[in-house]
């Protein structure tokens, strides 16, 4: 039985080379949680260096390492994971030649003969490390909806296609064969999707187990993180599951029909026919997901209650100022109206009137200065002018009738505002206000911008009575 031949179908299997060449170079993978960390080391060296990111079109991949910047690299490690120096160089050597074997490391010289001494990693070596590189980079692409989104347009452009006259029917089958790898990535990136989804469910249902002991705020807080990530998954399966997911697959059976009317090739049909049974699955996952989460978050809502109950401290004032105090960052301020600026009349006596209102320039001169404008004087004005300006009964503004006083008489400053404070005087003894606004608005009694008054409308205490 161990000297049967092998058909021509072994030969020609895809499946059965790749199982005849393990069973011929009988490889053998093993790396510990330290060689890791040096592979990952190797890999990132010459990004801190450079100051960019391997997704950046301003990195190349590295050409490699002498042994000397092996030790280096392996060395500061080894600072960081608390290993023995002493024995680095030990672990160096070790680490290079179990590499080697593995075909994580080559080794390149000054020509195919010459193996050198710069040890560069192998694709294979990149491709261990894309996990633990890319950990945030699902969350930050598209969402499980989008990606259905697109398939959805690609495959309805597609299906419009074929009814057109322009295109003929193996011109259209051309421009689906076309079209399969960008199928392709798009689906690969419905299952990264689908790896994130699960492994952001584990690790947040691990979170909460693990979280005893701790403060109720913290608490909260790391809860009500979770709660806002499952309302966003949740929303997004729920969008895709009554929405999109079957939009896909009615367009899906449209483009395999039109494929068998066109005569595509039995390849192409498998193809289709494989790609269908994959999003039939996806759906599938969503609606369970979609249960599973939805779950989720009520456990999760019935365990912030049950803290808040349990706790003596939470009380709902209690949990208003920690929160405050949890988001620092925001600007936290009360909303008040805006005021109006207080303006107000400095306080002014009436100086007495002199003994004589004739003042002499000196004992010598028969010849007598008399005063510009006695108290008693600028009294009378005001008083006429109010009693002529509330004679006729009727709503007058005391800015008016100041501004008409102090345009009669063209005094000099001093004597302006004396006599501005009579007329108030006086308006506030034979009139009463008719205005019910409680904030008047403040406008200028003259030209000289000097002076403000609140504006009020007033009536002759006689002329309110009748």
């Amino acid at each position: 039985m161990d000297n049967v031949a092998p058909t021509p179908q072994q030969f020609t299997s895809p499946l059965n080379c790749i199982l005849l060449k393990i069973s011929k170079y009988q490889p053998n993978l093993h790396l510990t949680p330290n060689e890791f960390s040096y592979l990952a080391a190797m890999a990132m060296w010459g990004m801190e260096e450079s100051g960019v990111e391997s997704n950046s079109e301003h990195y190349f991949v590295q050409s490699g390492y002498d042994e000397t910047t092996c030790h280096s690299i392996i060395r500061y490690v080894d600072e960081r994971i608390n290993e023995d120096p002493n024995t680095s160089d030990v672990r160096v050597n070790n680490f290079l030649k179990r590499a080697l074997e593995q075909g994580l490391l080559s080794l390149a010289g000054m020509s195919v003969a010459d193996v050198g001494g710069t040890y560069r990693l192998t694709q294979l070596a990149h491709d261990l490390l894309k996990p633990f590189q890319q950990s945030d980079e699902l969350e930050d692409k598209e969402t499980l909806s989008q990606r259905y989104l697109r398939i959805d347009q690609e495959l309805s452009s597609l299906n419009a296609a074929s009814d057109g006259e322009k295109i003929t029917d193996s011109e259209w089958l051309v421009k689906v064969e076309l079209f399969l790898p960008s199928l392709k990535d798009l689906l690969t990136g419905v299952f990264k999707n689908q790896e994130f989804l699960i492994s952001k469910f584990h690790s947040m249902r691990s979170e909460i187990q693990t979280e005893i002991g701790i403060s109720l705020e913290t608490e909260i807080q790391q809860l009500l993180e979770i709660i806002r990530t499952l309302a966003g998954q949740i929303n997004d399966l729920r969008m895709l599951v009554m929405n999109r997911a079957d939009a896909v697959l009615m367009q899906l059976e449209i483009l395999q029909n039109t494929v068998v009317q066109k005569g595509g090739s039995q390849r192409l049909k498998n193809t289709l026919s494989s790609l269908f049974g994959s999003l039939v699955d996806v759906r599938e996952f969503a609606n369970h997901s979609l249960r599973d989460l939805s779950g989720f978050f009520s456990s999760v809502l019935d365990r912030i209650r049950i803290r808040i109950a349990l706790d003596p401290n939470a009380n709902l004032g209690y949990l208003i100022d920690r929160t405050i105090e949890l988001f620092g960052r925001s600007s936290w301020s009360l909303a008040l109206p805006s005021t109006v600026k207080l303006m107000q009349l400095r306080e002014w006596d009436t100086p007495p009137p002199p003994a004589d209102n004739a003042l002499f320039l000196d004992d010598n001169d028969d010849e007598e200065l008399v005063r510009e404008m006695p108290a008693f004087q600028l009294e009378s004005f005001a008083r006429e002018f109010v009693e002529k300006a509330l004679s006729d009964n009727k709503p007058v503004s005391n800015v008016s009738v100041i501004r008409n006083i102090l345009r009669k008489f063209p005094f000099n400053e001093t004597d302006r505002l004396r006599l501005a404070q009579c007329a108030i005087k006086e308006l506030m003894k034979q009139s009463n206000n008719i205005q019910d606004d409680i904030s008047p608005e403040w406008v200028l009694m003259d030209e000289s911008a000097n002076y403000e008054i609140e504006e009020q409308w007033i009536i002759s205490q006689g002329g309110l009575n009748d």
